[in-house]
């Protein structure tokens, strides 16, 4: 028997780059040490792909992996993305996937500014990816098929009208996604969806 070798690819998922004291979220990673982290994967020779470019790969499409790929996500869509990250990013030559929850787009409170949509564009246009993160970030393994079936749903349709593309990447709310889940998301023409492993993703993920 013949042992066919599987890539190994490290996705580095994120929240918000901000400073900790300025924010509510306690998945804050600082712009410093997140600049800290992208100026390490360059001198370590790292070339970030974006989560749709791997799946597209591992599947069986065009393209192959760089030498040392990295996958760099950022779930929920906040605006320090757009200030803070991306220009850290771009400095370094990398990109990466924003996962949106497209119900909170443009909103704000005292803590979090959420992207708003020219912000959602003019990151697309730098070379960053858009997914869906949902609608309203609920855990979709405790609904029913026809509820996640309108989480993903409106999320898909809403970002593909404002983008005026097919948006086939998905990222699962805290993680979790049952086979149900799954199968709704294949259902609705997702291509790929995330979930979260302390592990390496592979074809098998």
């Amino acid at each position: 028997m013949i042992a066919i070798s599987v890539p190994r690819v490290p996705v580095l998922m994120y929240h918000e780059v901000a400073d900790p004291s300025a924010t509510s979220s306690t998945l804050a990673v600082s712009p410093g040490v997140f600049a800290d982290q992208v100026a390490y994967l360059q001198d370590a020779g790292f070339t970030a792909i974006t989560a749709g470019e791997l799946s597209a790969i591992l599947s069986g499409g065009e393209g192959k992996l760089p030498e040392r790929p990295v996958v760099l996500t950022f779930d929920d869509g906040y605006e320090n993305f757009y200030s803070q990250a991306l220009p850290r990013l771009v400095r370094h030559g990398f990109t990466s996937t924003v996962f949106v929850t497209t119900g909170r787009i443009g909103k704000d409170d005292a803590h979090n500014r959420m992207l708003n949509w020219q912000e959602i564009a003019d990151a697309e246009q730098s070379g960053v990816e858009i997914g869906a993160h949902t609608c309203k970030h609920p855990q979709l393994d405790l609904m029913t098929a026809q509820e996640v079936r309108e989480e993903l749903g409106v999320s898909k349709s809403a970002l593909e009208e404002h983008l005026g593309h097919e948006v086939p990447g998905l990222a699962y709310p805290f993680g979790y996604a049952n086979e149900m889940v799954r199968q709704v998301a294949v259902d609705l023409g997702y291509a790929y969806g995330y979930c979260v492993g302390n592990a390496l993703t592979t074809s098998h993920a």
